[in-house]
């Protein structure tokens, strides 16, 4: 890689990190860890979601037992503030990367003017009405 282009990605990653999405995503994440009913509900949850991605994937029906674990977990995960938070923290860190995503996408966009193009929360090309 171009020594340019890995320094202006490693300042990327770097402001990236230290954002509030960063930061928050960061701090949801170790609460998690660090709070054992927290870390048992994310195990059990991803494990479910890992199985019932596996059925999907391979064409299969759910099973009720699997849709009922899926509902149990979900009504779990949902009443609990730790893992709500890491919820919210997650969605938002995912549209920041989303965002940049399409920033460094539109910069391939040779009839783009990328930073007239950005609405601010939003991803280049997109909307200003599905922004609002």
């Amino acid at each position: 890689m171009d020594a340019d282009i890995y320094l202006k990605a490693s300042e990327l990653a770097r402001a990236i990190a230290e954002s509030r999405e960063g930061l928050r995503f960061r701090e949801a994440e170790s609460a998690v860890k660090n709070d054992s009913v927290a870390r048992n509900l994310a195990q059990r949850w991803h494990k479910v979601y890992n199985r019932v991605s596996e059925l999907l994937a391979e064409g299969d029906d759910l099973p009720e037992a699997d849709a009922r674990a899926v509902e149990f977990i979900e009504a779990k995960v949902e009443n609990h503030p730790l893992m709500l938070e890491y919820i919210e923290a997650h969605k938002e860190f995912s549209e920041l990367l989303s965002n940049v995503d399409g920033v460094l996408s539109a910069a391939f966009n040779f009839g783009m003017d990328v930073a007239d193009d950005v609405v601010c929360g939003g991803s280049p090309g997109q909307d200003d009405d599905a922004v609002k």
